[in-house]
């Protein structure tokens, strides 16, 4: 997932916890590493964040 699309869902207030899953998985798929992604990267159902 894209940078950009995962701020316009959190501005539009219709994010979803695996939408940060799946950005961190981008983010390893474009070499980019650190501790806060691999931490994105590893998390399973079921996911929760508060708003």
């Amino acid at each position: 997932m894209d940078i950009k699309l995962l701020y316009y869902k959190k501005l539009e207030g219709n994010i979803l916890p695996v939408d940060y899953v799946e950005w961190a998985y981008k983010m390893l798929d474009n070499e980019f590493s650190s501790p806060a992604v691999n931490f994105l990267a590893a998390l399973e159902e079921p996911l929760n964040i508060l708003k």
